[in-house]
């Protein structure tokens, strides 16, 4: 990765140590900066000065003195226009990565574009992030600090969410309050190019998706991993399903709330079409759910013509697969299904009977194959 840029800073620095010109002066030139210890306070200041104009890749790490790493403002000229990778390791304190003060008199140290300079529209964009990684941010809440109309990321392709207990959302809702309607991702967060997303131990998180996200939202989605999430009950809707076409690995563990991965619609009266569901998935885990009852509560017939590994751990109320449908795997090569008791089951019939079988008879299915 670092033979990609031109210029790079790897600085360790602390809190009394001033940066020098000649450090500044190659700071604000260079495209990949790496900058541990408190001292990154002053690295961030030094790049304001052009706005990050060179900064491409940006890895902090290591600070407990910063609650957020930049105020910004409502105007039209934004910071990060080239940055394509950010990574926030071991911030402390760090609750916010914005804090936004959109008083009269921006500064030109803006992330916030507002058309018109009317405050409706406040939208943050990084038109070029195409990865971000966060993790062990213990105080970490949201990406801003006050509501915006939008967020975008128009090439952002892996997101990474590690050890961050107290987050909830990109921004706090409008009664400041926690509840299922509240997800993380909604209509005002854009990011049609996202295809790996990794969560783990998001214990504030009360929901994913919305069940209103239109069917394009994530039509690229290839690979998601939700770990220790202990609030969330579901994934997605059916809605919000049937447009995740591409998904190739789905993994779901230490989620103690898990009651279902697709829930119910929530309209009334909606029937559930026949579009298939993850039509391309070749790997499915779940582990230690001790609440999931099912993958998929209605009634409906399944087909993952790609599915060739399942493993399901320590998932001890999951007695069918899906509750009144069916399920045809015809490509299934592996299926690991650990229990108490250990025995072997044949396998003759679909995912659902087998499962079912599984659990009436009080054994434990181990590597089989068809």
């Amino acid at each position: 990765m670092d033979n990609y840029y031109d210029r790079i800073m790897d600085l360790k620095v602390t809190e009394s140590t001033p940066l020098a010109d000649w450090i500044c002066h190659m700071l604000r030139k260079s495209e990949l900066v790496h900058s541990n210890g408190n001292g990154s306070n002053n690295v961030l200041t030094e790049l304001l000065v052009d706005k990050f104009q060179n900064v491409k890749d940006l890895h902090l790490a290591v600070c407990d003195s910063m609650t957020h790493l930049l105020s910004i403002h409502c105007q039209n000229d934004i910071p990060f226009s080239k940055l394509e990778r950010l990574e926030v390791t071991r911030f402390c304190s760090l609750q916010y990565l914005f804090y936004l003060s959109l008083a009269a008199g921006s500064s030109s140290n803006s992330t916030v574009a507002c058309p018109d300079n009317e405050e409706e529209d406040q939208i943050i964009k990084f038109p070029n992030l195409y990865y971000i990684k966060l993790q062990f941010l213990e105080c970490f809440t949201h990406f801003c600090s006050d509501t915006v109309e939008g967020i975008e990321f128009p090439q952002l392709q892996n997101t990474c969410l590690y050890e961050l207990p107290q987050f909830q959302k990109f921004w706090p809702p409008d009664n400041n309050s926690i509840n299922d309607s509240n997800p993380l991702f909604d209509e005002k967060v854009s990011c049609p190019n996202l295809e790996e997303l990794c969560i783990s131990r998001a214990d504030s998180l009360t929901a994913l998706f919305s069940h209103q996200l239109p069917t394009s939202f994530f039509n690229k989605f290839k690979e998601l991993e939700v770990w220790k999430c202990e609030k969330l009950r579901n994934l997605m809707s059916p809605s919000v399903a049937r447009g995740v076409l591409n998904l190739r690995i789905l993994k779901i563990g230490a989620s103690p709330s898990m009651e279902q991965v697709i829930t119910e619609e929530e309209q009334r009266g909606e029937e559930m079409t026949n579009d298939p569901l993850f039509p391309l998935l070749e790997e499915l885990v779940l582990y230690e759910l001790p609440k999931l009852g099912h993958f998929f509560q209605m009634k409906h017939a399944l087909e993952f013509p790609f599915l060739r590994e399942v493993g399901i751990r320590n998932c001890p109320e999951m007695k069918t697969f899906i509750h009144l449908g069916s399920v045809r795997t015809p490509s299934l090569k592996s299926l690991v299904v650990e229990k108490p008791i250990i025995g072997v089951v044949e396998v003759k019939d679909g995912l659902n009977t087998v499962i079912q079988n599984i659990f009436n008879s009080k054994v434990c299915l181990v590597p089989l194959y068809n």
